[in-house]
């Protein structure tokens, strides 16, 4: 509960003004911007798993 709690109300509005430009749709952006944006949400995803893989040891 606290896990979902600390995700909803402080990392979720963090992230959301971290990429806000790149999640909204009516601002126009380059293919290399939208190509940067998918890049970096990869990397974070790649992260989060190697970091529970580190503490699920």
């Amino acid at each position: 509960m606290l896990s979902v709690a600390i995700l909803a109300w402080v990392l979720m509005p963090l992230v959301h003004r971290a990429f806000a430009a790149w999640l909204r749709s009516d601002v126009p952006r380059s293919f290399l911007a939208g190509a940067a944006g998918a890049i970096v949400i990869v990397l974070c995803y790649a992260l989060s798993i190697a970091v529970f893989a580190v503490i699920t040891r």
